[in-house]
């Protein structure tokens, strides 16, 4: 695990770092600034003091793991013919909107009741970085593409695209991952198959000569692409970063995003249960790097000199190519191995922190009493 320290995920000597920590939210399109803000203020304002803003937060992530496992177990034939039930499309849509309200007013209220921390940080961008996996394959179902390579490489360059934000925000301080609009687009989409049926996303849009469901697509995919490009050109463009290890670490993420590419192509995960395997082993290892960098800024900790969920993902990969009869019990390997690496990291980090800034992780601070 690199610079852990023994069984510390968090070097003592790096503790200090956690009280200097600030962060800085961009979000400059009209849909948040004039939109959607005075309604997020207005929502956190109704949030009793008592509730937790992890708790706001992890309610709210839950909330796009149900939806995944509501579009494996209801339509295990997806892009082979099978319609998903109407009421699925409406229930996947309020679920993207809830987790698009409570994730967006956890940090307003945290600020308001006095519980703004690096603790909250990390859980905050840590369940984000687990549940954006699973946001984008309800994202991508709207199109219809079924479980196959196309679905699967969709997922994880989206997926890619996210962990590049947090990156960035670890070697510049400005978070710039602004997609409500791509998010608004997908639940749209989302109600009107769940009023007309999907049929809609094979309409060819006059004069463009494309399905109605492609344009949709390539109009979500615009804005966390434009933003993982501006924010790689930053930080390559700063003289001089608050941490070290910016190259480094952005291609040990891009060969673990690129090995799940190599994995994506193969045959054997194009149905529905070895999907489903191959889908929540990238989702593990995609969310380890995204905490992992999340941790490491919060302490103003320089990238590992060695990545093993990289080394581990790329040797998956090659054993997929190279034995394809063993490729699913290599991936189910991998997948009991990065939950392992996944939960104790974060789980370790979580409480690190807690303990050092005597903040308690799912209950509210109690005040001192007076003496």
């Amino acid at each position: 695990m690199g610079k852990t320290g023994g069984t510390r995920v968090i070097p003592e000597e790096y503790l200090g770092n956690l009280i200097k920590w600030k962060h800085e939210g961009v979000a400059d399109n009209w849909v948040d600034v004039t939109l959607m803000q005075p309604f997020w203020i207005f929502v956190a304002s109704l949030v009793p003091r008592w509730i937790a803003p992890n708790m706001i937060t992890f309610i709210g992530n839950i909330g796009n793991l149900l939806g995944a496992g509501l579009i494996f177990y209801f339509v295990p034939g997806l892009g082979q013919g099978q319609e998903a039930p109407s009421w699925l499309y409406y229930v996947l849509a309020l679920l993207c909107f809830s987790w698009q309200t409570l994730d967006a007013i956890d940090g307003k209220h945290a600020r308001a009741i006095g519980m703004s921390s690096p603790l909250g940080a990390v859980f905050d961008h840590g369940m984000d970085g687990f549940s954006w996996v699973q946001y984008f394959l309800i994202s991508v179902t709207l199109s219809r593409v079924g479980f196959g390579w196309l679905m699967c490489l969709m997922v994880v360059y989206c997926s890619y695209m996210a962990f590049i934000s947090y990156w960035s925000t670890k070697y510049t301080g400005v978070m710039y991952w602004s997609t409500t609009e791509s998010q608004f687009i997908v639940m749209g989409g989302l109600l009107a198959s769940g009023t007309f049926g999907s049929a809609w996303v094979w309409w060819t849009v006059p004069y463009l000569q494309i399905h109605l469901g492609d344009l949709l697509m390539v109009l979500g995919l615009f804005g966390p692409t434009k933003n993982a490009l501006f924010q790689c050109y930053t930080v390559f463009s700063l003289k001089e970063h608050r941490v070290h290890g910016e190259l480094r670490e952005l291609l040990y993420a891009s060969v673990t995003y690129l090995s799940f590419g190599v994995i994506s192509m193969q045959p054997a995960f194009h149905d529905h249960a070895t999907f489903i395997l191959f889908f929540f082993t990238f989702n593990i290892a995609s969310s380890h790097h995204c905490n992992k960098t999340i941790v490491y800024d919060c302490a103003a900790m320089d990238s590992d000199p060695f990545e093993w969920t990289t080394v581990l993902t790329a040797a998956t990969a090659g054993a997929v190519v190279l034995l394809p009869d063993y490729a699913i019990h290599a991936v189910a390997g991998t997948l009991v191995i990065l939950s392992v690496i996944w939960v104790s990291f974060w789980w370790r980090a979580i409480h690190e922190i807690s303990a050092h800034l005597h903040i308690p992780i799912m209950t509210v601070r109690k005040a001192p009493r007076n003496q």
